[in-house]
């Protein structure tokens, strides 16, 4: 073994040794066995590094202690810089030995060289991020005893202090938190895949590699070995590459890891806090007044802003009607006052909006102060069920209605920043102007940008607001289903028998004794009657209907109408059962009468062109039938009316007389196969057998044209225009070959070759002759005469 290997060493040295002497450039042997030896023993050093390297596998190395410093390496980062400074010599020497060969060399094994000192640099650079993913996991690790610390500090600091404004803020950060739970998981789920793919190249390169040394070792010829030998080290170093990039992937996921369990003990700490708060914390007036004092200084703040507002909204308008007298006045030619004018228009707009924008944030602010009072009397527990409903039920109205507003305003925003693009884009347009840019246009729509940018920071502050408001309503009724939760099962057994009990008696109609359980009870026997009444029919069918030999048409009508008498019987017992009087239905029997006077014909006419359809059959379900021009598939035959899809999905009901009264094409009665045709011009002068071929190969290339019969190519006419050319073809026909569309598709391939054979479509064109066998009458007249003509 220990021969054969320094054998297979001496072979992939030997180009080096070769290239050395140069050989390869003319050089002598004799001169090169100096350098030779160099490069023999650096050589050897470098290719025993990779194969060590090859075979190792990353193993977690756990780090206690406090974060690592710069003295403080880890055995990884040692083995990664002994990897990098053995591949620095292994690239030097490949890099020598391709100084060596001709600039003008472009033989495989010069190639073979380039591949592999690209892959050796590319190791390099894997290398040097092993290094930083392994700095970075250190990190990770040794901040965890910090963050332990830090959370067992804060649940000190709030024991100290157990305040509902900061458990208010602690649920807060939970619940932001949360939200990005998810995306940890889902970043370690990426590296996951990550390793899993560069296992997977591990896994090629490995039998790359393995197949490069069988056809070195299957080779006999020195000349050859010597090629297939340098592609082996090539493969080598690929399998090399793809094994420290495993490794790297490998400490990217751990690194990943170690951030998800920072991440879950920061979360558990943080939902310890909370805990621990919930149970410690009261909701004191002393915390309503800090709630109710933040809210006043907003509220003062606001009411500045508004103040200042509104005098800036009198004075834009002023500026903004002066500036437009001015641009009446000189014609509305001058860009600049334009947007002069426009710039004005703006922040006339920006001053009117942000006194209603104030406005609805000031209403705000005083409804949250209202719900701060009721939060603190909810916690408290201060209350009666009756007007925790209440609150709850007005919280929820307002929050649907901030909802609303909160899309509402992010569509305002979406399109405001729209706009504001486009003006970057006129400005950049306009400072590129030529041959000089308009200072003043450019600063005018700088202008505007400033307002429309002012207009955009204020609807996101407005936005800001309705979210707080939502949060804060959110919370409000959160606290009501805790508030609730906590009765006892007693009282809530108590409220829902009070509830139930005044519901089931509530009367309906006095004056016949009907109340809400009667009509309850006749309801849930109607359902039991419905599913006793499809059971008994779908018996009858299977036992009675099947064995017999009448039509599937007349079988379908017969079951169709067992079912209805069935339904009828089982509806009329549930009212009965549930005493519930049948004079309650006098008025519904007179204005049958009167519906049938009147309505019946058409049931009845449609219900027995119905039975007519099932028995006949001149359409069945699947059939694919045409409707005044509207191509759709049957899916069932109802008492009334048929229901048909169309091919975009959409659903028809379609009266059963109209299909008997109507012409309906049926695509599908005995054959699918239909026979379609498309017309096509050319220009006189175009080679007609050519036109024939050009559609004939259109025909036979499409996927959905029949080969039997054949498509067949006429021409037709000598057209005012053209050749007239038909296209005649068969397809088969169904829900899922659309005609329109094959004619459609091959339309477009008949243009396209067509073109590429430089074939002709004509446009309509006329012949204009001026006729000349007698002069034309030109006269000159004066005004006078041309007005009295006129006049006439």
């Amino acid at each position: 073994m220990r021969k054969n290997h320094l054998q297979v060493q001496w072979l992939r040295l030997l180009p080096v040794a070769l290239a050395t002497c140069g050989i390869f450039g003319g050089g002598g042997i004799r001169d090169c066995l100096p350098a030779f030896a160099a490069r023999l023993f650096a050589g050897e050093a470098a290719e025993a590094q990779p194969r060590a390297t090859r075979t190792q596998r990353p193993t977690p190395t756990p780090t206690v202690g406090p974060s690592p410093t710069a003295t403080q390496i880890s055995p990884k980062e040692l083995r990664v810089e002994e990897k990098r400074a053995a591949l620095a010599e292994e690239i030097a020497a490949v890099s020598a030995t391709l100084k060596t060969l001709a600039a003008t060399d472009t033989s495989e094994f010069k190639t073979t060289l380039d591949h592999r000192l690209e892959v050796l640099e590319r190791i390099r650079l894997v290398l040097g991020q092993q290094a930083a993913a392994l700095q970075t996991g250190q990190t990770l690790a040794g901040s965890k005893p910090q963050v332990e610390l830090e959370i067992v500090q804060n649940q000190q600091a709030d024991l100290a202090k157990p305040s509902f404004l900061v458990l208010d803020k602690l649920r807060d950060d939970l619940a932001a938190e949360e939200g990005r739970e998810k995306t940890v998981e889902e970043r370690v789920k990426g590296r996951e895949s990550a390793v899993a793919d560069a296992r997977k190249s591990f896994q090629e390169a490995e039998r790359a590699s393995k197949a490069a040394r069988e056809a070195l070792d299957g080779s006999s010829d020195e000349a050859a070995r010597i090629l297939l030998s340098e592609k082996w080290n090539a493969a080598e170093a690929e399998t090399r590459a793809a094994s420290e990039t495993l490794r790297l992937r490998e400490y990217e996921l751990d690194g990943e890891r170690a951030e998800r369990d920072l991440f879950r003990l920061r979360l558990s700490g943080l939902r310890a806090r909370v805990n621990q708060l919930e149970e410690a914390a009261l909701f004191t007036q002393q915390d309503l007044e800090e709630a109710l004092a933040t809210i006043r200084r907003r509220e003062f703040d606001l009411n500045t802003r508004k103040a200042a507002a509104e005098m800036e909204r009198v004075d834009s308008e002023a500026i903004f009607s002066r500036a437009r007298e001015r641009l009446e006045a000189s014609g509305g030619a001058d860009p600049a006052l334009k947007e002069e004018v426009e710039a004005r228009r703006r922040e006339r707009a920006l001053r009117q909006r942000e006194v209603a924008i104030l406005g609805e944030r000031l209403q705000r602010l005083s409804d949250q102060r209202e719900v701060w009072r009721r939060r603190k009397v909810t916690v408290n527990e201060e209350t009666v069920p009756e007007e925790l409903g209440a609150w709850e039920k007005a919280s929820r109205e307002t929050l649907e209605q901030l909802t609303f507003a909160h899309g509402r305003q992010a569509s305002v925003i979406a399109d405001l920043r729209r706009d504001l693009r486009a003006l970057e884009e006129r400005i950049a347009t306009a400072k590129e102007g030529s041959p000089a840019p308009d200072p003043a246009v450019v600063r005018w729509l700088e202008a505007q940008q400033r307002h429309l940018t002012a207009l955009v920071r204020l609807e996101e502050d407005n936005l800001q607001s309705i979210e707080e408001t939502r949060r804060l309503n959110e919370k409000l009724i959160a606290e009501i289903s805790r508030d609730v939760a906590d009765w006892s099962p007693r009282e809530w057994f108590k409220q829902i028998r009070k509830v139930l009990a005044w519901g089931w008696n509530f009367p309906l109609i006095e004056s016949q004794g009907v109340t809400v359980g009667k009509i309850l009870t006749a309801a849930i026997l109607f359902v039991f009657g419905f599913f006793v009444s499809r059971r008994l029919t779908r018996s009858f069918e299977e036992r009675v209907l099947k064995r017999s030999r009448l039509a599937k048409g007349a079988a379908s009508a017969l079951r169709s109408i067992t079912y209805y008498v069935l339904l009828a019987l089982s509806s009329v017992i549930a009212l009965k059962v549930a005493n519930v009087p049948l004079t309650l239905f006098t008025f519904v029997g007179g204005a049958l009468a009167i519906g049938f006077g009147f309505g019946s014909q058409h049931v009845i006419n449609n219900f027995i062109s119905g039975l007519i359809l099932l028995i006949e059959r001149p359409i069945q379900e699947g059939d694919l039938i045409d409707l005044s021009g509207t191509m759709a598939s049957v899916v069932r035959i109802g008492p009334r009316c048929t229901h048909v899809r169309t091919a975009s999905n959409v659903d028809i009901f379609v009266p059963n007389s109209s299909l008997l009264q109507n012409n309906v094409i049926n695509w599908t009665a005995s054959d699918s196969t239909v026979r379609t045709q498309i017309a096509v011009s050319v220009a006189y002068g175009s080679a007609t057998r050519e036109v024939a071929k050009v559609l004939r190969k259109v025909a036979d290339e499409h996927g959905k044209v029949l080969k039997k019969p054949e498509p067949l190519v006429l021409l037709t006419n000598f057209g005012d225009n053209g050749l007239d050319f038909v296209l005649q073809f068969w397809i088969q026909q169904s829900a899922d070959t659309n005609r329109l569309v094959v004619e459609s598709d091959l339309r477009f391939m008949i243009d396209k070759y067509f073109r590429e054979a430089g074939i002709e479509i004509p446009f309509p064109h006329r012949d204009l002759r001026i006729r000349s066998g007698e002069p034309l009458d030109v006269r000159l007249l004066r005004e006078q005469e041309t007005a009295e003509k006129d006049a006439d």
